[in-house]
C-alpha cells in the first residue's frame, strides 16, 4: 500500500499574507496595473485560472523588464488580498506563479 501524498495548501487562498508585506502603493506602477488589470476583468472567464501576465495583458507586459515583471506581480496580488480588484487566489497563495480567478 502506497502512502498518500499531502498536495494541498495549508493556507487558504482568500487568505494571503502579501496584505502584510511592504508594498510601495505610492509607484505609479502599482496603479497602473490596477489600471491594466480592471481594464481586462470585463474580458475575464468566470472559472477559469489567470497569471499575472495574462491579467496584465501582452501589451503591458512585454513592455516591462524582469524586475518589473516581479513587481507587477507582487502588486497584483497585494491588490487581491486586500480586495482591491474583484479576483481570488485560485489555488495555494505560496504557488508560484500565483493563479488568479473572478470572485
Amino acid at each position: 500500500m502506497t502512502e498518500k501524498r499531502r498536495t494541498g495548501c495549508t493556507t487558504s487562498p482568500d487568505r494571503a499574507d502579501v496584505a502584510n508585506q511592504k508594498i510601495d502603493v505610492e509607484d505609479p506602477m502599482y496603479e497602473d496595473v490596477v489600471r491594466v488589470v480592471e481594464e481586462i476583468i470585463p474580458a475575464v472567464t468566470p472559472g477559469v485560472d489567470y497569471t499575472t501576465r495574462q491579467l496584465c495583458g501582452e501589451e503591458y507586459w512585454q513592455h516591462l523588464s524582469d524586475g518589473q515583471k516581479r513587481r507587477a506581480g507582487k502588486y497584483l496580488a497585494h491588490a487581491v488580498s486586500i480586495g482591491r480588484l474583484p479576483l481570488r487566489f485560485s489555488v495555494c497563495i505560496h504557488k508560484v506563479p500565483k493563479l488568479y480567478r473572478l470572485k
